[in-house]
């Protein structure tokens, strides 16, 4: 299981994770890091069944359902050097 859902402004995240679903994520950005450890950019997506994957399953507390939280479909990791994250004007500040 690895749920990640959006509050309502879409200012909040909240990633929802059993064991499985954190090496999902943990491998993806694995992944990314050792392109960007080479001198790489790279990106990586994580969608839902919905959405035709298999990575994200689509499931909220009924907390968050009832107060209007929206379910996050595809996310898209991005590993960038310091270089092309300053061409892109991407702040280095944390961390």
């Amino acid at each position: 299981m690895l749920s990640i859902v959006s509050d309502p402004a879409g200012d909040v995240v909240h990633i929802h994770g059993d064991l499985a679903g954190l090496e999902v994520l943990e491998r993806a950005v694995a992944q990314l890091k050792e392109i960007v450890a080479a001198g790489g950019c790279q990106d990586s997506h994580l969608f839902s069944a919905s959405w035709g994957g298999s990575e994200l399953t689509e499931t909220m507390l009924e907390q968050e359902h009832s107060a209007g939280w929206t379910q996050v479909n595809h996310i898209k990791l991005f590993g960038w050097t310091q270089d092309w994250s300053a061409r892109h004007g991407l702040s280095s500040d944390a961390p």
